[in-house]
């Protein structure tokens, strides 16, 4: 595999959302290689059920939302500040990625470094865990 689709979650496309990753406004879309890494596009999190604070984590509704939106941008790899409880549903079909710096640039040369590691997790099917890169 040469390149991933990653999706991070942002509200301003500077720094990760500081809270689960289905909360963010938008999911920002990168294109990454071992080489490079371009950002492609972006989506809006459209689905409600993400964006309400009615204290309910792990919805499956909410995880179902989110992969619905990803999966049509191609997603393969999920990163973000952090990660609620959801992040069982989601390793089913996305690498979820958590990172210990809020800066999405930062953080997206350290997951590049981890390109490899990253590619054989998503390998791992429906039995891949999550990854915590500091």
């Amino acid at each position: 595999m040469n390149e991933l689709i990653i999706a991070c979650a942002t509200n301003n496309g500077e720094e990760f959302v500081n809270d689960h990753f289905g909360s963010a406004n938008y999911f920002d879309i990168y294109k990454m290689s071992k080489e490079s890494i371009e950002k492609i596009d972006r989506v809006d999190n459209t689905s409600e059920e993400e964006k309400e604070d009615d204290g309910i984590h792990g919805d499956p509704n909410k995880a179902k939302g989110i992969s619905g939106i990803l999966k049509k941008k191609d997603v393969q790899v999920v990163v973000g500040y952090k990660m609620g409880p959801n992040i069982i549903r989601m390793k089913k079909k996305f690498v979820p990625v958590i990172v210990r710096n809020i800066n999405i640039k930062n953080s997206l040369e350290i997951v590049k470094n981890n390109f490899d590691k990253i590619v054989e997790e998503l390998n791992n099917g429906e039995n891949r865990k999550h990854i915590v890169l500091e």
